[in-house]
Order: C-alpha cells, then structure tokens, then sequence
C-alpha cells in the first residue's frame, strides 16, 4: 500500500469513529450524503433489489433480468467522488476479477447485496473468505452458523446486505441479515479532507 493510501486509511479510520460519533450524538447527520441498500427476499414478492447512493441509483437488471433469480450483487464505489466503478454479478463462491482488483485499497466501497438467495446458496470458498476479509461481522457469521445447524431444508431464502471498505485492515462494515423478508440497509458518507482531498468516510447516523 503506498503512503497516500495509508494516509487516507488512517484518517478515514479516525473519522469514521469520530465522526459516527458525533452524528449520532447531534440527532443526525450533518452535510452527509445518504445511502440505502434493499435486498429482495424471495421469488414472488412485491420488492426489487436496489441500491442507491444520492442520487446515484446503479442497476443490475442490464446484468440479469430476472427478478427471481438468486445471485449476489456487487457494486463497488470510488470514495473520492461516490461513482461506481463496478458493477457485477457474483456466483457465491468466486470473487469477480472486477471486484477482485479493488481488494484491500481504501479507495474503494463495496456493497454486496443478494437477491432471492436460497440456504443453498450461502457465500462459500473464495468468496466468503473475501467478505470476511473486507469486514463482514456478525451478520454472516449468523448465517453460516444457522446454515451448518439447520441445512437449506429448514432456510428456504434469505436477504443479506454488506457494506463495507475495501480494506482489510479498517473497522468492520455494515450489515442486514432477515430470515424472514427483505432485508434494508440505511447509512451516510460524511466529507472529509485527507492530504487536501476531500473523501467520503461511511458512517451509520442511525446508531442508537
């Protein structure tokens, strides 16, 4: 990692404490820019899989035109302007090359999002280790564990949202997890000047 990157790390790392912090303290956030993320649950329900970041609304449709297919949704976005600079489908084991190539740089967000995601079909391999890598928590660890228990006969479908930094040294990211609807996932990106360059640092205003 260069010394510009590292800078950028370490001081997003500082703001994204400080400035959840201070977010959640003055009853909500101040000059921030809101992100939302929705999963659909399963086949046959009134819901669509969405993301938006301001008014930045990237869409997987173009990739696959079934609603009711199971399949990840990765989206990966430039921190320095909030612009997607990737926007694939995953398979649930292997990690796309596209998404692959922004792997542990502070630039970059990822959001992982599934969609009518089946108990058969829980991050596996390369492509769980990556999540967990890039700050999943309790949210997949929960899954896993009650996919080991239960097996796919008892976990029909599921949503699962992450949002997380590219870099595998920071804080954990963000989480949904339902076993029973879609699952939502609310947050903000607060500007911050790191190396006179402004910078969006995630943070989750709704922090009680």
């Amino acid at each position: 990692m260069s010394d510009s990157a590292d800078a950028t790390a370490n001081a997003a790392e500082n703001a994204t404490a400080n400035v959840t912090a201070t977010a959640t303290a003055a009853g909500g956030p101040i000059n921030t820019v809101p992100a939302s993320a929705f999963s659909k649950f399963a086949p046959q329900t009134p819901f669509t899989t969405a993301l938006a970041v301001a008014n930045n609304r990237p869409v997987w449709y173009n990739l696959n035109n079934n609603p009711d297919a199971p399949f990840w949704w990765l989206v990966v976005v430039d921190l320095t302007n909030l612009q997607p600079v990737a926007n694939v489908l995953g398979d649930g084991v292997n990690v796309p090359p596209a998404v692959q190539q922004y792997y542990n740089n502070p630039r970059y967000f990822l959001y992982c999002i599934s969609n009518c995601q089946t108990g058969a079909q829980i991050p596996f391999g390369a492509f769980y280790q990556f999540l967990q890598q890039v700050g999943s928590g309790p949210g997949l660890a929960q899954l896993e564990q009650v996919y080991r228990q239960f097996s796919s006969g008892i976990i029909h479908y599921y949503s699962y949202i992450l949002a997380a930094t590219m870099d595998t040294t920071d804080y954990p990211g963000f989480e949904s997890l339902s076993f029973t609807g879609p699952a939502t996932l609310a947050m903000a990106f607060m500007p911050y000047i790191v190396n006179n360059q402004q910078v969006y640092v995630p943070i989750n205003p709704f922090t009680s």
